[in-house]
């Protein structure tokens, strides 16, 4: 059956970060059992039938976590935070796809703050042309402001 080209693009993104986050999960996995020396469940765990993957993956696993994993594997999450799916989904987006990431222009203000001048002396300055425009409002992207400030002459 065919569907939305769009849903299919975002089901196909959704397969992606999933399995990015599986093998991201499986050497999370292997550097905890190896820092802690394999002990990752707590006694009370242990005597619930809690096993170590429990602790990292599944429905409720923040609370389970909490009550169930050890000291050693507290202290390597302090070190190296477990991510959940949807904050590692967060993370990852922007590494796969910059065009769903949100651009921030600066705006003449904003421009004459990053380099260290008031916004009414700009007039004297031969400014970069501008990334965008918002109806008659010029922005400029962070990187270009720096760029042209780095190679701007200086007196």
């Amino acid at each position: 059956m065919s569907g939305s080209p769009i849903y299919e693009a975002a089901a196909a993104q959704a397969r992606a970060a999933r399995a990015a986050y599986a093998e991201y999960l499986g050497v999370h996995i292997e550097d905890a059992t190896e820092a802690t020396r394999g002990n990752l469940v707590n006694p009370r765990g242990k005597s619930l039938g809690i096993v170590p993957g429990q602790l990292f993956t599944g429905p409720g696993v923040t609370m389970r976590a909490r009550a169930y994993s050890s000291d050693p594997l507290r202290e390597f999450w302090s070190e190296t935070p477990r991510l959940t799916l949807p904050l590692f989904e967060r993370l990852w987006l922007p590494t796969q796809a910059p065009e769903y990431t949100a651009r921030v222009y600066l705006s003449r203000a904003e421009f004459a703050a990053r380099i260290g001048v008031r916004p009414d002396s700009l007039g004297r300055y031969a400014l970069p042309e501008p990334d965008a425009y918002i109806g008659d409002i010029r922005g400029w992207l962070p990187s270009t402001v720096d760029a042209w400030h780095a190679g701007r002459p200086r007196k």
